[in-house]
């Protein structure tokens, strides 16, 4: 049956509300249908300690004894506060930069000293550049900015199985993907959240997302006798509801890191599962140690249970003192690490009361957390830096610096034989400029003025260059040499146009851009790849050009670097290209300096037509969000599919559905929510 437009509008209206119901607690008053009864599957992640939780029709949260349920075997669920290393955080001790709050009583006088009154609080969220000749592997990888830092993605492969995020967000399949043509999903994995990332290293999976975390009163009051019906675990228990008990609580958000081995593909297994307050921000691997970020806001009014550790284990920035910063939207940053290889423990974390981070840069050596603040001494926008060095799981505070203007994104910072470079934009001079600073965060060299009254669209830092595309009528593609740190200098500049939002080394001398084309009219037109000879760094020329479509085209990929496969032995280059709202396809090219771009063929995902709404003009579930190859198979990823298809001449070979995990929720509907006691 086909859905109109507005049948669909008023599901999704519905739906929204029921949520917003249970979460802000708006429900009406009643019971359980008195013995008739519901019945329900319960998932077992419900569970805490001696309770689990469900919602009766009304909305009501209700809290069950498990004592009334026989043979369930449940591990209780914990909260990451503790960590196994006892090394300091600050280096000999120095606080004159960074000091540790000595009471509950301070932390409460620092906040309330430096938040506005209106308690408002908006976080903003918004590379080493190394070439590589192509994976020495059989298989691609995640493209990362910093070669042996990896990152999160919605899928990895290892060249024998794909992990899989699920459209739901809760699950991760587990594939058997070589040989393609006998590709089969073999096992799913379940979280309880939403799953923002996943990491694989040989036999361990590492699933990170954000959950919501009721904290229970432990003084509910009863409710009157009546009789109702659940089924678990095959079994339909009838329960006296005089044993439920409404709930007074809290919620948050969380960030959840759960553990599993692999070993055995078709069975995986939980090893460990940390949850610490906050939403993740970003997350890093190296070697076996992970590395996650994560923020939660404080306020005004905020209570001792809001915070991730106890206040006198939160540190925070004395220079935040300087009355000429300007309100501070100050939040909650939890740096941790955890060796995979020993889940049980995490190895370091460390709380900074700070303002709300913007983009992060990780080295294999050092983290670069930034933020924007006002300065209103020098009437100007800054960003404040901090390093921070990582080394086996241990994490020691560095550095602060801060430089003039704003950061466009995480490629807009560098770490380079010793030096920190970062390229901003510059509010009060509406220009442009670029910053060496040494290991102490101090500036030792400048390059400013550069493209005055344009926006920066992207920047790449390969070795002692850094390349840097602005735009206004016109794309301007800057060539700026850092080869002396302290002396910045600009060599060379190509007027195109159009602009590159994404920039990718091809080799030492080449550069891939990818963008929008636009017409001397100044409309915007397709998608636009280009490919940079910077051979002549005084002169540098677009060798090669492709536009894909009309302004209604557009790729994930300019924002997303993951879905940007590039493999220079290959040939190979891959984006995914939505057009004129109607069709998402994997444009597949050939990519060589002799002969530029040349289009090998597309790839599109089957369209379901009963899943098609009637005034509907795309269906994003068969949007290719990522792809990947095996030997001589590319993958290429959607919602509904992944599909294999020779790289050769694009045939295909297998067709995988995913399955839908979203289920449907009526009568009594037991909540698959995190839970932990409320503490007062």
């Amino acid at each position: 049956m086909k859905l109109t437009k507005r049948m669909r509008l008023t599901t999704i209206i519905l739906s929204t509300a029921l949520f917003v119901n249970l979460i802000m607690g708006y429900v009406n008053e009643g019971n359980f249908e008195s013995e008739q009864g519901e019945t329900i599957d319960e998932p077992d992640d419900s569970f805490y300690q001696d309770y689990f939780v469900i919602k009766s029709e009304n909305g009501r949260l209700l809290l069950l004894p498990k004592e009334n349920i026989n043979d369930v075997e449940v591990e209780s669920p914990k909260v990451s506060l503790t960590r196994s290393s006892d090394s300091p955080f600050i280096e000999n001790g120095d606080t004159n930069i960074v000091d540790k709050f000595s009471s509950l009583e301070e932390l409460r006088s620092y906040v309330e000293n430096h938040t506005a009154e209106s308690d408002y609080y908006r976080p903003y969220t918004g590379g080493s550049g190394k070439v590589t000749e192509g994976s020495a592997l059989g298989y691609s990888t995640t493209n990362v900015q910093v070669m042996g830092v990896d990152e999160g993605d919605i899928v990895k492969t290892d060249g024998e199985f794909a992990y899989i995020v699920s459209k739901d967000k809760c699950s991760v399949f587990i594939a058997d993907v070589n040989p393609a043509g006998e590709a089969e999903i073999v096992s799913t994995v379940k979280s309880v959240g939403s799953i923002r990332e996943i990491y694989v290293k040989g036999d361990t999976l590492v699933v990170l997302g954000q959950r919501t975390v009721f904290q229970i009163d432990p003084s509910p009051d009863s409710l009157e006798s009546q009789y109702c019906s659940v089924h678990y675990k095959g079994k339909k228990v009838k329960f006296d509801v005089g044993k439920f008990y409404y709930l007074s609580y809290i919620y948050y958000q969380a960030t959840f890191i759960d553990i599993f081995d692999i070993s055995d593909r078709g069975d995986p297994s939980l090893m460990d599962s940390h949850v610490i307050k906050g939403y993740p921000i970003a997350s890093r691997m190296i070697g076996n140690f992970m590395y996650v970020i994560t923020s939660n806001s404080i306020s005004r009014n905020f209570e001792e249970y809001d915070l991730p550790v106890p206040a006198f284990e939160i540190y925070y920035l004395r220079y935040s003192n300087d009355p000429t910063y300007l309100n501070h939207y100050l939040q909650l940053t939890t740096i941790l690490s955890i060796d995979i290889t020993d889940p049980s423990t995490i190895v370091d974390l460390r709380v900074l009361l700070m303002s709300s981070s913007s983009n992060i840069y990780v080295s294999l050596t050092n983290i670069y957390i930034t933020y924007r603040e006002y300065s209103l001494l020098n009437n100007n926008r800054i960003t404040s830096i901090h390093r921070i060095t990582i080394d086996c799981g241990e994490i020691l505070y560095k550095a602060y610096g801060e430089i003039e203007g704003t950061l466009l994104s995480r490629f807009s910072m560098d770490e380079y034989e010793g030096f920190f470079r970062v390229a901003a934009s510059i509010w009060f001079s509406s220009s442009h400029g670029v910053y060496v600073l040494d290991m102490d965060l101090k500036i030792v060299g400048r390059l400013e003025g550069i493209a005055p009254d344009e926006v920066m669209y992207s920047a790449r830092f390969m070795g002692d260059r850094l390349y840097l595309v602005t735009f206004r009528r016109v794309d301007p593609f800057f060539v700026i040499d850092l080869s002396d740190p302290l002396r910045p200098e600009l060599l060379g500049e190509l007027v195109i146009p159009g602009w590159s939002d994404y920039l990718h080394p091809y080799d030492e001398n080449h550069i891939i851009g990818l963008g929008k084309e636009v017409a001397p009219n100044g409309w915007t037109e397709g998608v636009k790849l280009s490919l940079f000879d910077v051979i002549n760094v005084e002169n540098p020329k677009e060798m090669s050009k492709y536009v894909i479509g009309d302004r209604y085209t557009s790729t994930i990929a300019a924002d997303e670097p993951h879905a940007f496969l590039f493999n220079v032995k290959k040939n190979l280059l891959v984006i995914p290209v939505r057009y004129n709202f109607t069709v998402t396809s994997a444009y597949v090219f050939d990519i060589s300096l002799e002969n530029g771009f040349e289009l090998r063929g597309t790839v599109g995902h089957p369209s379901d037509a009963d899943n098609q709404y009637e005034y509907d003009w795309y269906d994003y579930d068969i949007e290719i969000k990522r792809s990947f190859y095996i030997d001589d198979t590319l993958y290429t990823l959607s919602n509904n599919y992944l599909q294999m298809n020779d790289l050769n001449d694009l045939h295909e070979i297998n067709l995988i559905e995913l399955p839908n995990e979203q289920g449907s929720s009526s009568g009594v509907q037991v909540m698959c929510l995190y839970l932990e006691p409320f503490i007062r």
